[in-house]
């Protein structure tokens, strides 16, 4: 059971209305996976072209372009320089096949576990936000689970500096982490929600920020 669930629960049981809390609950879970959902479908189209592209390469290399070197070798004139290395590239290949394709797994397998590290996680991150394209997705995917996520726990009643510690928890991005838990501290000092967040503005878009200033001067963030 998630920070979420649990400090809701918690919450419904204080206030006497689990069963809503419960009902609310549901909807929201049922939310945050079919935005999590869409957000894996959308990656899998470039999964899987990088893929084949990387099985496509290996297979040229070690298979293909050997037979193809080998008549330029034969023309025994100078070649220019990036012929030359290719060919050197395409040797090791040929002559290595089953050494590279070892060494190319466990690259892959090293990346996967290096992720994981906080090191690897704030350089991924890091580029995460300034890579073309991938960047707006990763910032609309957070920004969506932050509004859903936060808005739930204040309809909820939770207290703000809470709602905001639980939902940086639920974040998928390390710097969204770090900016909401600031945000908490700040608020919990008596500084505007909307003053905390204005101070990452490659995170938080002028349009969420201007809402959620909104909703503090009309008392109904949880709704906007």
């Amino acid at each position: 059971f998630s920070p979420i669930i649990v400090n809701m629960v918690k919450v419904g049981e204080q206030t006497g209305e689990l069963d809503q809390t419960l009902g609310y609950l549901g909807k929201q879970v049922a939310r945050d996976y079919n935005l999590l959902r869409r957000t894996r479908g959308a990656l899998i189209y470039p999964a899987v072209v990088g893929a084949a592209m990387v099985i496509i390469g290996y297979i040229m290399f070690a298979f293909v372009l050997p037979k193809l070197t080998a008549t330029f070798k034969e023309f025994n004139t100078d070649l220019p320089l990036l012929t030359k290395v290719i060919i050197k590239v395409v040797e090791v290949f040929s002559s290595y096949s089953i050494l590279v394709l070892a060494a190319m797994i466990g690259l892959v397998l090293a990346f996967l576990y290096w992720r994981k590290t906080p090191s690897g996680q704030i350089i991924i991150h890091r580029l995460s936000l300034s890579a073309p394209v991938i960047n707006t997705l990763i910032k609309k995917l957070n920004l969506a689970r932050f509004t859903i996520i936060f808005s739930g726990l204040m309809r909820s009643g939770m207290p703000i500096v809470e709602a905001l510690k639980i939902t940086a928890n639920t974040m998928t991005n390390v710097y969204y982490q770090r900016a909401l838990t600031d945000a908490s501290e700040k608020v919990r000092i008596g500084v505007d929600l909307v003053i905390a967040l204005e101070k990452y503005p490659k995170l938080f878009t002028p349009m969420v920020t201007q809402m959620i200033q909104v909703g503090e001067e009309s008392g109904t963030m949880e709704k906007v």
